[in-house]
């Protein structure tokens, strides 16, 4: 799911549409990042391998932790190395998100959680706005969407397994 998510962000303008996807769009942040400069998976460190870092050059960085699993106290270690090291980056922002399915019971500071329901609800908007210039893309999203509510949720096509309120949530 790392990948096509970060291939979904590279389609992206900047932080104006990056960040709402992770609710961290306050205006001064969105103004302040602009435009992606790069986006980097799987980045090695003596701290670890994070999943995506979204740079807006020295202006910003953006590292989401991607989990499919339930999140356990031993992510706790694993987050508290990802902020070290992105602590030392030369960057005026520093954002950090843990995207997973279910909050940890613990706090992530300076991490924000996203879960994967919120983040596929707020791409289905995004794909809704996006299909007038390119259609293609906004199917590409929604097939990830699509994906992720199947295989993590236990969404089926199949009527006897097809929970309808979870979708229309």
């Amino acid at each position: 799911y790392s990948d096509w998510l970060a291939w979904i962000l590279q389609g992206m303008s900047g932080a104006a549409e990056i960040l709402p996807l992770f609710a961290l769009d306050d205006e001064v942040t969105t103004e302040l990042l602009g435009p992606v400069e790069s986006i980097h998976r799987e980045e090695w460190s003596e701290h670890g391998r994070t999943d995506i870092e979204v740079r807006f050059g020295e202006r910003g960085l953006l590292l989401i932790e991607v989990k499919v699993q339930n999140t356990g106290d031993e992510l706790l270690e694993q987050l508290k190395r990802y902020a070290l090291r992105v602590a030392r980056e030369h960057v005026e922002r520093r954002l950090l998100v843990l995207l997973g399915r279910g909050a940890p019971a613990w706090s992530i500071e300076p991490f924000t959680f996203t879960d994967w329901q919120t983040l596929c609800q707020r791409l289905r908007r995004y794909a809704n706005r996006v299909k007038k210039t390119d259609l293609l893309r906004a199917a590409a999203i929604l097939i990830f969407c699509g994906a992720v509510e199947q295989n993590l949720f236990g969404l089926s096509e199949r009527p006897d397994r097809f929970c309808a309120m979870p979708t229309v949530d």
